[in-house]
Order: structure tokens, then C-alpha cells, then sequence
């Protein structure tokens, strides 16, 4: 499967058509309703757009009907659909049968993600849940969504419904918490403090939606090459996932630490490395404390402490510490190196 319309111009079919459109598929149409929306998408992803069901297009592979729950089955049964196409829903609670049993290639293709209109997301890392009682177009379903994302699941409609709902609580329930949170507040200075009109504020976003996290600590450990991993712990294990790519961290925290799985690598790949901290405190600057095993000395850490401001000037501040103890926690006991730090190697690094 290759030629892909999309019907639909919500939040999820415009980053559906981003990423059809970024990939080795051919995205032919975007169908909706709204005029504007489906005009601003199919300029986005360089398509044609229609909003009148004769001029859906006839000619594609897979139709993903990227709509609201509630008007799936709907437009499933009355969008003139060649019947011999593939066609899927997108909706995470909505089962299989909502699509109607004359599609032979009837099936679900979810993304488990939150999207927002306007940005562009890496497709690559959503979980995509699939299902489909046919089993001619299990394959080839298959194919095409590893053609968008490096994780494809296979899932009943009751397991999906599950997965959703686990999201859905996830992404949401920390708000509902502030929203608790201003309640028992304000009942405390109206009920208890008997203030008639107590001065609240309103919940003030964050100012940094992206990138706000200021501190990072990262863990050494083998490639599959036999080189050295610098990332975080998978859940559970010993193994180190190499972050390459991450939302909440800064780009210069990103910076620093694709420097130092470099330079760990390279030159100074005698160094034992068992912990990387990275902080960029609300007053400026950057602090880097590399945590290593026996072997470090004050003159490594010059040595690293230069070429790493060969790659990264940012960093103001850097140090080099000793832990020997096997526990994994990133503290070192004992400061081998340290420049531009005021604090010296106290728990500010950690």
C-alpha cells in the first residue's frame, strides 16, 4: 500500500498528512469538511484537498478516516469508498466494527499520541495499535505503518479501548489535579479563613512548553558495537536507551551530551564513565559534572574540560569526580576537577 488519503482535518489528520507526506508513501488527498482546514493541510503537505464527497479520490491504496469518535461509523458508511480499498479509523475507542463489514480491508490504525494543531511531531517514536480481521491485509498493514513508525502493536478493539483510556487518564489527570488543587485553596480562605473574596490567582502556564527541564542525569553503559552508551536506564534493566532526541531537555543539554558520548569514545575513551549531570540553572550557565570510576585524575579533567568547550562553549562550569562505591546513584564522592563552579562539587550537581 502507497497512495494514502486522509479524511478528516482535525489535529491528528494534519499530522498524520505531515508524516505520509515526509515518507516513502504518497499522500493523494485530504477530504474534510472544513474548507480551511483541509486547504491549510494539503498546502502543508503539498496535496490536493476536496470537501465534496464526488470528488473524493478513487484512486488510493488505504483511506484513514482521522475524525472525531463519534463520527467514525458515520462517515465510514456514507463517503463514497472504492470497497476494494483498505480502510481504517484512527480513534483509539472506537471499535473495529464501526467500520461496515462491505470493506473486505476494514481496519484500525492508532497512533497513541496527543496532538496539537500547528506542530510537527516525530511520527517515528508514536506507538501505532493495528487491527484487522483480514488476514490478506495483515501484512501489508503492517508494512505501512513501519513505513511511519519504528513501533507497530498489534491490538483486540477491547485491548486498544484500554490502551486509550490509560492515555487519556495519563495526559489529563494532572491538570484535573490543579484544577482540585485551586478548589481546596480557595475553600480553605472562604470556609475556614472566612475571607468573602479571597486574592487568588489565576493557574499561570508554563512560560517554556518545550525544553523547561534544567537538569539531566545520564548513565554509561555498552553499545551493541562494544562502544559506550551514554543515555538513560531502560525501566527495569541495566540497559542504556542512547537519547538522541528529547522534548524536555534543552538543545544545549542535548549538545553536551552527544559531546560527551563522542569524546568518551574517542579520545578519552580510557576514561571509566558511570554518570553525566547536566544543569542549566535558572541564573544562566551551564554545569557539567562527568562521575567516573577509578582512573580519573586532575588532569583528565583539563584535558576534558577543555575539549568539551571545544564542542560546547556554553558550559561555564565543569568537574570531575570519583565514585567507587557499585551503587547506581549519580554522586560522586570525591572532586578530582572543577572549574567555574562557585558551588565546587556540592550537591548543587546533584
Amino acid at each position: 500500500m502507497k497512495r494514502v488519503v486522509i479524511i478528516g482535518s482535525g489535529n491528528l489528520a494534519e499530522a498524520l498528512a505531515r508524516a505520509v507526506a515526509k515518507s516513502g508513501l504518497e499522500l493523494v488527498q485530504i477530504f474534510a469538511r472544513n474548507a480551511e482546514r483541509a486547504r491549510i493541510i494539503a498546502e502543508l503537505t503539498a496535496t490536493d484537498w476536496a470537501t465534496h464527497p464526488g470528488m473524493l479520490a478513487q484512486d488510493a491504496d488505504i483511506y484513514l478516516i482521522a475524525v472525531s469518535d463519534k463520527a467514525v461509523e458515520h462517515v465510514a458508511a456514507t463517503l463514497p469508498i472504492p470497497e476494494g480499498a483498505a480502510v481504517a479509523h484512527t480513534a483509539g475507542s472506537v471499535p473495529l466494527a464501526a467500520i461496515p463489514e462491505k470493506f473486505a480491508h476494514r481496519a484500525v490504525f492508532y497512533p497513541m499520541q496527543t496532538f496539537t494543531k500547528g506542530r510537527e511531531v516525530d511520527f517515528s517514536v508514536i506507538p501505532v495499535f493495528l487491527e484487522t480481521p483480514s488476514a490478506e491485509l495483515r501484512p501489508e498493514l503492517e508494512a505501512f505503518a513501519r513505513q511511519l513508525s519504528g513501533t507497530v502493536i498489534w491490538a483486540t478493539s477491547e485491548q486498544r479501548a484500554r490502551v486509550h483510556l490509560a492515555a487519556v487518564f495519563a495526559c489529563n489527570f494532572a491538570n484535573h489535579m490543579y484544577a482540585v488543587g485551586e478548589r481546596i485553596v480557595r475553600d480553605a480562605l472562604e470556609r475556614v479563613g472566612k475571607m468573602a473574596c479571597p486574592p487568588m490567582l489565576p493557574i499561570l502556564p508554563s512560560p517554556s512548553e518545550w525544553g523547561y527541564r534544567n537538569k539531566m542525569e545520564f548513565a554509561f553503559g555498552v553499545s551493541g558495537d562494544g562502544g559506550k552508551a551514554l543515555g538513560l536506564r531502560e525501566r527495569g534493566s541495566r540497559n542504556i536507551v542512547e537519547v538522541t532526541g528529547c522534548l524536555l531537555q534543552t538543545p544545549l543539554t542535548m549538545r553536551v551530551l552527544e559531546a560527551v558520548r563522542l569524546l568518551s569514545n574517542g579520545a578519552f575513551h580510557d576514561l571509566d564513565g558511570r554518570f553525566l549531570v547536566v544543569r542549566e540553572p535558572n541564573a544562566g550557565g551551564c554545569f557539567v559534572e562527568l562521575i567516573v570510576g577509578a582512573g580519573g585524575s586532575l588532569e583528565a579533567g583539563e584535558r576534558f574540560a577543555a575539549a568539551l568547550r571545544a564542542e560546547t562553549p556554553e558550559v561555564t562550569g565543569f568537574a570531575l569526580s570519583e565514585r567507587l562505591a557499585p551503587s547506581d546513584v549519580a554522586y560522586g564522592e570525591r572532586a578530582l576537577y572543577a572549574d567555574g563552579c562557585r558551588w565546587g562539587t556540592t550537591p548543587f550537581f546533584r
